[in-house]
């Protein structure tokens, strides 16, 4: 059984019904308070994490776990002690179901964003952590937590995610705040969307296919058997890059009248920024990268609510 920490969130709750819908035995758990806000709520357990004296136990027959919990980068606003506590507390009492159980393999989905504030070099499983942001900091904990709170016969890969974009599967919660996400929502309504960032500005984007296609293998495959940090992506561009793709492709394909704004002009002397997959390529996790059919059907999704 694969069980999946944080099922109700955009990427975990797009999993777990990629898994059902494959007819693979899951289970998800979410906060006990989130228990009246789901319409699929089968063969989910809801757990108190505040609440130390109740423990939670997992299915006899798990063997993989894949955790998603932890706030949304936009919820980052500013250091927060309460905000840490309750990550590191959720954490703790996660890995302590793990350790009482059968699982024996560990994915804690982690984030690019671990690595640089500023992504203009190479970026490696083996380059520094050194993003002082909250966001990036909460990450950086977890997998520390992880790497040290675990049995030592439980592996555990700590999956450094890109910039994941794309409708969701059946997620009722907030995910315009996602950089291309908001760029087409804005196209659908005729707007100008104008952005804050340096043209040059870099990211690496991967499409809600590729991830849920990847993390799939990931879960079945065979190859990964030592613990580790694991770069997860799809395509290297600037955020000039992505935007104007996205505009040119929308007034081609569905004759948009909107457009985009940068407000911020001013360059960096170099760029050499490349998020590094090669051990993920190398064990079969290749991106197909069909920006064009994600981008489509990311308008199409917004454009049917209007």
């Amino acid at each position: 059984m694969i069980v999946i920490f944080g099922s109700n969130g955009y990427l975990g709750s797009t999993l777990y019904e990629h898994l059902k819908q494959d007819a693979l035995n899951v289970v998800g758990v979410v906060r006990e308070n989130e228990k009246n806000k789901n319409e699929k709520i089968d063969n989910w357990i809801y757990h108190d994490y505040k609440n130390p004296n109740r423990h939670l136990m997992l299915p006899e027959n798990s063997r993989v776990a894949v955790n998603f919990t932890g706030p949304p980068a936009h919820s980052f606003k500013h250091k927060s002690e309460n905000q840490e506590t309750e990550i590191r507390n959720t954490t703790s009492a996660i890995i302590r179901a793990i350790n009482q159980s059968n699982i024996k393999r560990v994915i804690n989905i982690s984030s690019i964003h671990i690595y640089t504030a500023i992504m203009d070099n190479v970026l490696s499983e083996l380059t520094s952590l050194n993003n002082q942001n909250p966001y990036a900091q909460s990450h950086k904990n977890k997998e520390i937590q992880f790497n040290k709170t675990l049995k030592n016969d439980i592996q555990i890969t700590n999956l450094r995610l890109a910039n994941v974009f794309g409708i969701p599967t059946d997620y009722k919660g907030d995910f315009d705040n996602l950089f291309i996400n908001q760029i087409v929502k804005a196209q659908v309504n005729g707007d100008i969307y104008e952005i804050r960032n340096r043209k040059d500005t870099m990211r690496n984007f991967l499409t809600r296919d590729d991830f849920v296609t990847l993390l799939k293998k990931l879960i079945l495959s065979k190859k990964f058997t030592k613990s580790g940090p694991l770069n997860l992506g799809g395509i290297d561009a600037s955020i000039c890059e992505i935007a104007n793709y996205i505009i040119e492709l929308l007034k081609t394909e569905r004759n948009i009248q909107g457009g985009i704004r940068f407000l911020d002009q001013s360059k960096t002397s170099k760029n050499n920024f490349k998020f590094n997959c090669n051990l993920a390529v190398k064990n079969g996790l290749s991106p197909r990268n069909d920006l064009k059919k994600a981008i489509l059907e990311l308008y199409d999704f917004y454009n049917a609510q209007c």
